[in-house]
C-alpha cells in the first residue's frame, strides 16, 4: 500500500513551501521533520507521478527531488517539472547518484545536487536564500 501524502503546518512558514519526492517515506518524513524543525513548511510525496497533480495545485517554493525511483525516476520528472514550472527551484538528492547523474541533474536545470545524508546546513542555507529571493519579487 502506498505511503500517504503528509502535509504538516504547525509553526511554519506558510510564505515558503519545499515539496519533498523520494519513493522512501523514512527519508521523507525524516527531511520534513528537519525543515519544519526550522520553521518551513513542507509537504511530502512518495508517488512521484503526483508531482505534477500538487505543483498544479498548491503554491511550491521548492522541489526536493530523489534521482533514484522506481516507475519514474528523479531525471526524469526534473525535464517534466522544467517543462511546467521553468522558474521554480529544484534540489536533487541520492544516496546512490553518480558523478555523471549530477552533471546531468545541473544540465537539466537542479539548482543543486545532495548525496544523502543531506547537509542540512546547507540546505537550509540555500533555502534561506531562495526566501529572500522571493521576498524581493513581492
Amino acid at each position: 500500500m502506498p505511503a500517504q501524502d503528509f502535509a504538516s503546518t504547525i509553526g511554519a512558514d506558510m510564505d515558503f513551501t519545499v515539496l519533498i519526492v523520494d519513493d522512501q517515506e523514512e527519508m521523507c518524513r525524516s527531511l520534513q521533520a528537519l525543515l519544519e524543525r526550522n520553521g518551513l513548511h513542507t509537504l511530502y510525496t512518495t508517488q512521484p507521478a503526483r508531482v505534477v497533480e500538487i505543483l498544479n495545485s498548491a503554491e511550491i517554493d521548492l522541489l526536493v527531488l530523489d534521482v533514484k525511483m522506481p516507475r519514474l525516476d528523479g531525471l526524469t520528472l526534473l525535464q517534466r517539472v522544467r517543462a511546467l514550472r521553468p522558474e521554480l527551484p529544484v534540489i536533487m538528492i541520492s544516496g546512490v547518484a553518480t558523478i555523471d547523474h549530477a552533471v546531468e541533474a545541473m544540465r537539466v536545470g537542479a539548482r543543486n545536487f545532495y548525496q544523502k545524508p543531506v547537509p542540512l546546513k546547507d540546505l537550509l542555507a540555500e533555502i534561506e536564500t531562495l526566501k529572500t529571493r522571493k521576498a524581493q519579487r513581492r
